[in-house]
């Protein structure tokens, strides 16, 4: 740098000074812009040595300031050095801003326009390989060609399809004989080209009995497309872009059955008339499901109140059979959501239109009013492990675990969500009416049993009435569900048949009346034929029959032998006793005449038995007309019999003498019918269940003196 410098500074002038030292020759000039290439030459005197000419370059403009002048400028360097050996930079300049251009060696300058020769001989090889592949080629001189005016457009088959539901929705969930359940759907073609299209039925699943036994009718803007089975489903192809209807009929009776199944709309282009899903096309599916009717949950009482048992035990589930046939439930799971319970093998069909009741204790029975015809379902164990007050689910499953019928309530969400109402305890979940069906929370709401108040007779227990005379039985009842003239009464009876004073299973249940109105008098009158105490018992009934129900028994009631009675129609008095032990004998009026014997028999035995009945001798009949008829008499006359102490009735011992009379001839007659005393016996004694004369006396108040009611010993 510092020789540089001094060569600068020997410059006058802007002319330029040379200064020659050992081999080199350094110019100074102007300043120039422009670089000049860089020149490879060999020497003669040297061969292994050549002549580099290096040109350094400023790449910035750098200052020389010797006074006040400023120049720039080029240094030119040539020398000679040996082949294959770097030329290393002057370090005229050791900062940055130099730029040199040289040759390192011939060799790669040789190398260098090898490639670029091989480079160019393959160019031109690849040239002639593709021009020689070029085939004929017609030209015309002057000849133009030209398509003016044309619109290229690019379409496509595609349409989507809108998916209505089944209606009513009472049918599709509970399709029953002679049902049909409708739905549409809905073609939507939006930009699509011009195209043709069928439906098929696909890929059924489910119960195929009744996926087969189903009639579908298809229709498209009021054209009929298919009307035959489902399971068979295709129609003809059309063009007409619109609605589909789809009408679904159960021709025939069939149970708890599901069918599932897809239709499938294929369609393809109209032009070019292409056969079908050739071409551009489009195919879409819907799925459907549909119920028969059947098993559904009808009722659920979860939350139990004092009155009605205790958690678990006497928590009960009711199912409704929807069909108008008996139905086996044996087999069938009923679940929560935790675990399932089976119902057992011997379970009783549930009738048609009719309910079975699931529990786990027998002792539910004994809360609830519940008629003849339920099927009473014991499980032994909780429902699932016990319905949960604050919120559970419920399913329903056929033996082979198909689910036929769930719902939930409260806080649980595993079917809907939120699920039913909570209700408040004793009081149940239900559907209203009976077995309805929409698959919605709302399908079943808060049921309250009814509130029910027997007037007459009352509780108090001290009530006497007698055979044939009337009475007025008085009620009233509430409905908190609806309207109160939605309540129904039915009236019953019971006899203490074991004497206990008390109603136990021994005791007999007989009906009044049923289907009264929820407030009112009844006017009974008391059959004859039946010693000891009685109660009424009032059961009110909702419209959601059966388990929502309440009732109320009377106190007991005396029911003495009707002394005075006996006193003015002794015949009526027999003829009730022989219908209350064995009702099933039916005696032809024609029968009874004056000259029959028996009746004569009969009649004398009963006069004597009446003027001993002061006595406590046993009485007897002397009867001589034949040896048939005194056997009969020895038959059926005996001592009378005493009442025990313990006994809570005093049966007067003339009631007992008529007693053994009416059993000996009855059980005679059933035991021997093929003598002809029995039998004239049997025809002499009619029994009507006709009502019988009565007193002219509409209330107790006007009752004969008969014997006073007894006391417990």
């Amino acid at each position: 740098m510092s020789e540089a410098l001094q060569i600068l500074q020997g410059k006058k002038n802007n002319k330029m000074t040379k200064v020659k030292k050992k081999n080199k020759k350094v110019s100074i000039k102007k300043p120039v812009t422009k670089i000049t290439k860089v020149k490879s030459v060999k020497t003669k005197s040297a061969p292994r040595k050549i002549i580099v000419r290096r040109e350094i370059v400023f790449l910035k403009p750098v200052k020389i300031v010797t006074g006040k002048v400023e120049t720039h400028f080029i240094i030119t360097d040539e020398r000679k050095v040996p082949i294959r050996k770097m030329v290393q930079v002057s370090k005229f300049f050791p900062n940055n801003n130099v730029k040199e251009n040289y040759i390192k060696s011939p060799s790669l300058f040789f190398s260098y326009a090898v490639m670029k020769s091989l480079a160019l001989i393959i160019i031109l090889a690849l040239n002639a390989l593709s021009l020689s592949n070029i085939g004929t080629t017609n030209s015309y001189y002057k000849d133009i060609e030209a398509s003016n005016g044309n619109i290229y457009h690019s379409g496509e088959i595609d349409f989507t399809l809108t998916n209505g539901e089944f209606l009513p929705t009472t049918s599709l969930l509970n399709l029953g004989v002679g049902d049909t359940a409708t739905k549409e759907i809905t073609i939507n073609i939006g930009d699509s080209n011009p195209f043709k299209y069928l439906v098929e039925g696909k890929n059924f699943t489910g119960d195929t009995d009744f996926c087969d036994a189903l009639n579908a009718k298809f229709s498209v803007e009021g054209t009929e497309m298919y009307n035959n089975s489902l399971s068979s489903l295709i129609t003809g192809e059309t063009e007409t872009l619109d609605s589909w209807e789809l009408i679904l009929t159960m021709p025939t009776t069939l149970q708890n059955k599901i069918c599932n199944f897809d239709t499938e709309y294929k369609g393809s282009q109209t032009r070019h008339d292409y056969p079908l899903m050739d071409g551009y096309n489009d195919t879409e599916t819907v799925s459907h499901k549909i119920f028969s009717w059947g098993f559904r949950i009808n009722k659920i009482y979860y939350d139990v109140d004092p009155a009605h048992g205790i958690e678990g035990d006497n928590e009960w589930v009711e199912v409704y059979n929807q069909t108008d046939t008996a139905l086996d439930i044996s087999g069938w799971e009923i679940c929560d959501n935790n675990s399932c319970d089976t119902t057992g093998a011997d379970t009783p069909l549930i009738p048609a239109k009719g309910y079975g009741v699931i529990t786990n204790a027998n002792s539910t029975w004994s809360f609830w009013d519940i008629p003849s015809d339920v099927v009473k379902i014991e499980l032994g164990e909780d429902i699932g492990n016990g319905l949960s007050n604050s919120g559970d689910e419920l399913i329903l499953k056929r033996p082979d675990g198909v689910v036929m019928d769930e719902m939930n309530w409260q806080n649980d969400i595993s079917v809907w969500n939120p699920g039913s109402v909570d209700v408040p305890e004793g009081h149940m979940l239900g559907r209203e009416p009976n077995g309805y069906d929409t698959n919605q929370p709302s399908d079943f709401i808060d049921l309250a049993p009814p509130t029910v108040l027997l007037i007459n007779p009352n509780q108090s227990g001290n009530q006497t009435w007698y055979w044939t005379y009337i009475y007025n039985i008085l009620w009233n009842a509430t409905n908190p569900n609806g309207p109160d003239s939605d309540i129904k009464i039915n009236l019953y009876w019971i006899k203490d048949i074991d004497q206990s004073q008390t109603i136990t299973p021994a005791d007999e249940t007989l009906p009044i009346a049923t289907d009264l109105s929820n407030s009112g008098t009844y006017s009974w009158t008391l059959p004859g034929g039946f010693l000891g105490y009685i109660w009424v018992k009032i059961v009110a009934v909702g419209p959601e029959n059966p388990m929502l129900n309440a009732h109320m028994i009377s106190g007991k009631v005396w029911d003495p032998f009707p002394t005075e009675m006996w006193s003015i129609d002794r015949e009526m008095v027999m003829e009730s006793i022989i219908e209350m032990m064995n009702p099933d004998i039916a005696v032809d009026e024609e029968d009874t005449t004056e000259e029959n014997i028996t009746e004569d028999v009969t009649a004398n035995i009963l006069e004597d038995t009446s003027s001993s009945s002061s006595d406590s001798t046993p009485a007897t009949t002397d009867m001589e007309t034949s040896t048939d008829t005194e056997i009969l008499a020895d038959e059926t006359v005996g001592e009378i019999e005493t009442v025990e102490d313990a006994s809570p009735i005093i049966v007067p011992e003339v009631v007992t003498e008529i007693l053994e009379v009416v059993e000996t001839l009855v059980s005679t007659e059933l035991i021997e019918p093929q003598q002809p005393v029995v039998e004239e016996t049997a025809a002499s004694t009619e029994i009507s269940s006709e009502p019988q004369p009565e007193p002219d006396t509409s209330s107790a108040d006007s009752a004969p003196s008969v014997p006073v009611e007894p006391t417990a010993s």
